[in-house]
């Protein structure tokens, strides 16, 4: 049994079609490649974790695809997911639902902590810890994604030993690495160091630039002083919920 990790299927989602630009034709050419892929690739016996968003909102394609995939599907929730969880003869397709996971993983004979969510975060339980990996989904491969690179990169820019410990990916369907396909961990491992090196190498080629960008930040925020002075108008009761201003 292997355990196998996507997210952002969109099954029959027209937006998503346009939105990711995917490399098909139509939207049942898109579901036929994508179910036929999945099956090459999972066993009945594997395990599939499906970070949320597996289909659009529309419920007689779910019906219809859901069957066809194979594996032990367990449901991450994603904002999309809404038809799924309003009907029982759809959520009986999967070993699991939730909204949060942890599991174990193994790589190269090391035991990992995999958390599995939707929504990426740049701020993880023990994500300075060298066995916690954080998947995630969502962001598909918009400037979102951007986002978290830039948190990264700062984590890189400031700590020397991130490039071991903050593993993080985006497991979306749409990325080159995945290929509409469920992944293994051993598939993802090189692609998150790979990510990792290149965010390190530019943090420390351009870490006095991006210094001072940081400070100019700081400082910028450090001159309104919007946070202390809302905290000590808050200590000193004249803002509350009560009483807005």
């Amino acid at each position: 049994m292997t355990n196998f990790y996507i997210a952002d299927t969109h099954f029959s989602d027209e937006k998503c079609l346009r939105y990711d630009c995917r490399p098909f034709q139509s939207i049942e050419e898109m579901n036929e490649r994508m179910i036929q892929s999945w099956n090459r690739t999972v066993s009945p016996t594997d395990t599939v974790y499906i970070l949320g968003d597996v289909g659009g909102r529309k419920l007689a394609p779910l019906k219809k695809i859901l069957p066809k995939l194979r594996g032990k599907k367990q449901l991450i929730v994603g904002n999309h997911d809404g038809t799924i969880l309003a009907h029982s003869f759809l959520s009986k397709y999967f070993e699991s639902i939730s909204d949060y996971r942890e599991i174990t993983d193994r790589y190269k004979g090391k035991d990992y902590n995999i958390i599995l969510h939707h929504y990426p975060s740049p701020f993880i339980k023990d994500h300075y810890q060298g066995n916690t990996i954080y998947f995630y989904g969502h962001v598909h491969n918009s400037h979102e994604e951007d986002y978290t690179l830039v948190a990264r990169l700062y984590h890189f820019l400031n700590h020397e030993d991130s490039i071991r410990c903050h593993k993080m990916l985006n497991v979306g369907c749409m990325m080159p690495y995945m290929g509409y396909r469920p992944r293994r961990l051993e598939e993802l491992m090189p692609v998150m160091l790979e990510q990792n090196q290149a965010l390190y190498d530019y943090a420390k080629d351009k870490q006095n630039a991006l210094k001072e960008i940081w400070q100019d930040i700081h400082q910028s925020l450090n001159s309104q002083r919007p946070f202390e002075q809302a905290f000590i108008a808050h200590k000193n009761g004249e803002i509350c919920h009560e009483n807005p201003r």
